[in-house]
């Protein structure tokens, strides 16, 4: 599930053409997985969207209005890795999200 807050082309382009992909991303750990599928955009008025978009408006704290739920049935899925992996086989996890944390100027909570 995906909310639409602010994703009009999206909602646009998955009507004209459901097949999609979404990338998800650790920025610090550099790697993810990619998900393709079908989407289903699902609107305020449909019976489900309550339901549905409960857990999103949770995540959020209500900040934002929701005016769609993406429902993505995924059929394939694959991993996303940093060239980093392949490049530098012999650096820990740990060394990347330090590399990364002096990158984007952060620290984790605690430090």
């Amino acid at each position: 599930m995906i909310a639409d807050i602010a994703s009009a082309r999206s909602v646009k382009n998955i009507r004209d053409n459901p097949a999609v992909c979404v990338s998800l991303i650790d920025v610090f750990l550099q790697r993810g997985r990619k998900l393709e599928g079908v989407a289903e955009i699902i609107a305020p008025d449909h019976p489900d969207f309550a339901a549905l978009s409960a857990p999103l408006l949770a995540m959020t704290g209500g900040s934002f209005p929701i005016r769609h739920v993406i429902a993505v049935r995924v059929e394939r899925s694959a991993p996303i890795l940093a060239p980093s992996y392949t490049f530098y086989p012999e650096r820990s996890e740990a060394d990347l999200r330090a590399d990364a944390y002096r990158t984007y100027g952060v620290r984790p909570l605690g430090e």
